[in-house]
Formats: structure tokens, C-alpha cells, sequence
């Protein structure tokens, strides 16, 4: 996969991460020359690479199936087998084994879901480590369906907060194999 420096830029990365990455490369400003993500991989590492999917055109179905690879090592955490069972929808999206109406029936009960409990989350108090993951789950896959630089936007942002809950919960094994995913993604 391959994106541009301009179209980095154009999704507003962190300054911390821009820096790093013209430095790698040897630039001080954005190009529209091919940059691959296995670069960005090389010089930022796993979050930045996932948050530069963003940047990189096509590839939906691809990119769903690896979120949904990512948030299954989050199942444990999940407070309703609801949402196991919206994510075995989402990885069949993904995998090309249901249509795009299917997705957007899961899609619309794990809304309903969500705005019914959401009452009961408002009351609360405590910050379960789920909520975060959860929520940027079923935001994620909702806005994913939507039209428009806003909703992509929301899809990428969502995407790399359940990446950073991801790699915060993981062991080295379970990062590595990650990893690996994105390499395998990434390359195509």
C-alpha cells in the first residue's frame, strides 16, 4: 500500500510523528512522491502506520478485515456478546462472504444496541477499560458506511484509538503477530 506525504498531511498527523517521519526521510516538507506504509512502518512503528491507513486510498474490505483481527484481541473485554457477535459480521464483510447489505443490517442493530444501553453507561460512574474499545468499535464500523471526508475521518480516528487500546493491553507475542498482519496488509 501506498500513500503520498501530501496526503498525510492532508488527514492533520501529530507533529511529534510528521517530524519523525520527514527525518526518515530525508525531507522537510510534504511531495507527492509514493511512500509506502512498510516506510512508515520502519521509521514511526505500528500506531503510526495504522493511523497512516487514513491516508491511503481503496482497500476498505481489507482494511475492515484488519480491525476486525485487531479488536478480537479485545474480545475478552467486551461487556455484551452482542458485540462478538457483530465483529464474526464484520470479519465476514471483510473476508468478502456477505454483502454490503448485510453489513449495513449488523451495522444498524449494533446502533440500536448501543443507543439502548447507552442510558445505562451514562449512570456509570466507574471507566471500564472496555468503553473506550467498545465504542470506537461500533463508531468505527457505523461511520465506515457513511459518505463524505468527515466520516472517513471518523472511521481513521476511531481506528487508531482501538489500535492504541489494542497495543496497550497485548503482550510482546500477540503485538508481534499484529505486526505481522499489518506487514501482510500493507504490502499488497
Amino acid at each position: 500500500m501506498y500513500t503520498t506525504l501530501n496526503m498525510i498531511r492532508d488527514c492533520h498527523p501529530c507533529r511529534e510523528g510528521w517530524s519523525t517521519l520527514l527525518e526518515f526521510l530525508g525531507k522537510t516538507g510534504p511531495d507527492d512522491d509514493r511512500l509506502s506504509l512498510l516506510t512508515i512502518l520502519e521509521s514511526n512503528g505500528f500506531e503510526d502506520a495504522v493511523w497512516c491507513l487514513r491516508a491511503v486510498p481503496g482497500y476498505d474490505r481489507e482494511k475492515r478485515a484488519f480491525m476486525a483481527e485487531c479488536v478480537r484481541k479485545l474480545e475478552q473485554f467486551f461487556s455484551s456478546s452482542v458485540y462478538s457477535d457483530f465483529l464474526l459480521k464484520l470479519e465476514a464483510y471483510g473476508a468478502g462472504e456477505s454483502s454490503e447489505e448485510e453489513f449495513v443490517k449488523a451495522q444498524k442493530q449494533i446502533a440500536a444496541h448501543q443507543a439502548q444501553h447507552d442510558d445505562e453507561d451514562d449512570e456509570d460512574d466507574g471507566c471500564s477499560l472496555i468503553d473506550a474499545p467498545t465504542d470506537y468499535l461500533v463508531k468505527w464500523a457505523f461511520a465506515g458506511n457513511n459518505q463524505g471526508r468527515d466520516s472517513g475521518v471518523m472511521v481513521w480516528h476511531t481506528m487508531w484509538h482501538t489500535m492504541s487500546s489494542v497495543n496497550d493491553r497485548l503482550c510482546d507475542e500477540e503485538r508481534e503477530v499484529l505486526n505481522s498482519k499489518l506487514i501482510q496488509l500493507i504490502g499488497s
